[in-house]
């Protein structure tokens, strides 16, 4: 056998294409193709997220990709289900207000770690197993709480919108940041103010150009949950028993 390939290689060495082994196709998996998605999300952003330059970083042609996923559409939506699953949950049995405040720094911490991701889960439709599942979370923790039905789903969504919202100022503020323009107002700003027609932005101008960003979310949504806190509807009464 040794003998009969050395003579194969001496019959064909004038050619270097016999003497390779064939190349292999890249192997693509949903796993490394939602992995290689992520990244480029996060290196370009939404706009840069490209199946053309995805196929690129996968090593294959665009078209190849289409066997696993429809569209674009499709791959944010299968995105954001992978950001959901980075999203932890407490422990069942915490007060609902811990468990809620508890997703909610979760999810901010998430879309802030990941560029556009405010935006991927805007236009993606609430599908997948990941998202689904802290959809069931929040909403089993408002229902368990004392939430009547019909405002159980409002205050998930109340939630929702919050962070995301807040996400999406402050990812719009790292934007500006990578192009050079303050995320917030400087003083060069509030100081060409005229006091007589803003004088209470030139007020709060030292408070104003030193935002915090957590402190606000913190404010803001201790501030929510107080309001859910309101419209809980209360336990019911155990019935005392009657004395003879």
């Amino acid at each position: 056998m040794a003998r009969k390939r050395l003579a194969e290689r001496e019959a064909f060495a004038d050619c270097e294409a016999w003497m390779k082994a064939a190349p292999t196709r890249p192997v693509i998996d949903r796993a490394n193709l939602l992995r290689e998605a992520v990244a480029l999300l996060d290196e370009a952003g939404l706009e840069g997220l490209t199946m053309r330059r995805l196929a690129e970083r996968l090593g294959v042609q665009a078209p190849s990709l289409y066997n696993h996923v429809r569209d674009k559409d499709e791959l944010v939506a299968l995105i954001a289900d992978a950001l959901s699953a980075e999203i932890s949950v407490p422990p069942a049995g915490k007060p609902w207000r811990e468990t809620i405040e508890h997703i909610a720094h979760e999810f901010r911490r998430v879309l802030l770690a990941h560029r556009d991701a405010a935006l991927v889960f805007a236009m993606s439709p609430p599908s997948g197993p990941n998202r689904a599942r802290l959809i069931e979370h929040v909403l089993a923790t408002v229902v368990d709480a004392g939430f009547a039905k019909e405002n159980a789903c409002k205050a998930a969504y109340a939630m929702h919108t919050f962070v995301m919202g807040f996400a999406l100022e402050e990812g719009l503020g790292s934007a500006r940041e990578r192009n050079g323009t303050p995320a917030v107002a400087d003083r060069s700003y509030t100081d060409g103010l005229p006091p007589e027609r803003f004088p209470t932005m030139c007020a709060l101008s030292s408070e104003w150009c030193s935002f915090d960003p957590q402190k606000a979310f913190d404010f803001a949504l201790c501030m929510l949950m107080d309001g859910f806190a309101v419209h809980l509807a209360p336990k019911p009464k155990s019935k005392q028993p009657v004395r003879a």
